[in-house]
């Protein structure tokens, strides 16, 4: 499933994405927000639920491009309430530094993301976050903080999470403090 948003708000919530296997060169579901004008806009993805899906990535949250300039615009994405479990992501090496390896989230060119309160258990899954952002300073950093990752082992939750630590061209993904219970 593919959504784009081109207005100033779109909602996603109350969906279950089940039991799809998309193969190894697809997303199961990717939201890229852009604009054909100047304005920014919002989207929510709230309340769903990913399971046992296979894929090369379960979720894809993309940056805001303004069609006329080409240029990153300031789209903000809520990620927030979604319980991701089960999900099977199909391994592939990096390539490059602009490319980790697959997760069941990925989140590429934005740090303008918000992304709380979700539930994160997929252990067929070498990593629950894949963090393209690229970093040019110890500033750039996406929160991915108050979520549940299906343990309470903080060094469990930092090898499940691709940033910094794993390629220094990339922005530091910070998950503390992190939930120690499904509920938010």
């Amino acid at each position: 499933q593919n959504f784009y948003n081109t207005g100033p708000k779109a909602v996603i919530s109350g969906n279950r994405f089940e039991d799809n296997d998309v193969g190894r060169n697809y997303v199961v579901f990717t939201v890229s927000s852009y604009s054909s004008n100047h304005a920014n806009g919002r989207v929510f993805i709230t309340n769903n639920a990913f399971l046992r899906n296979r894929g090369q990535s379960i979720v894809m949250l993309s940056p805001g491009v303004n069609f006329h300039t080409g240029t990153q615009i300031q789209n903000v994405a809520t990620f927030a309430n979604n319980t991701l479990t089960d999900n099977i992501v199909y391994n592939t090496s990096v390539s490059n530094y602009k490319t980790s390896p697959n997760a069941v989230l990925e989140v590429t060119n934005s740090v303008f993301i918000q992304i709380r309160c979700n539930v994160f258990d997929n252990p067929a899954s070498s990593y629950e976050v894949g963090n393209r952002v690229e970093g040019t300073s110890s500033l750039d950093k996406i929160d991915f903080s108050r979520n549940y990752w299906g343990t309470t082992n903080e060094l469990t939750i930092q090898n499940r999470i691709f940033d910094f630590d794993d390629s220094s061209y990339l922005s530091i993904a910070t998950y503390f403090p992190f939930l120690l219970s499904t509920a938010c």
